[in-house]
């Protein structure tokens, strides 16, 4: 299993909350009341994203379990790791 990481932007909201976008990932761009929150909805939509293309056969994988997210510990980095294809 290959790990990846994408990176995610937070932008916070004059109204509260979170945007969350991945930028190598345009189609995607969620929300969340807190930080934490916002994170989550990230690892989610990225995981949802990469399911996805795997049954669009967009992209490969050793097998649709290896479809986490997560993996650092919640702080600075605002990178995710998430396994996408082998080449």
């Amino acid at each position: 299993m290959k790990i990846y990481n994408y990176t995610v932007i937070f932008e916070s909201l004059d109204a509260g909350g979170y945007d969350v976008l991945v930028p190598a990932i345009p189609e995607i761009c969620t929300f969340g009341e807190t930080r934490k929150e916002a994170r989550k909805m990230a690892e989610d939509a990225i995981k949802c994203y990469l399911e996805s293309a795997l049954q669009r056969k967009e992209l490969t994988a050793a097998g649709r379990n290896d479809i986490v997210t997560g993996g650092g510990e919640y702080g600075e980095s605002d990178k995710h790791r998430t396994p996408g294809r082998d080449n």
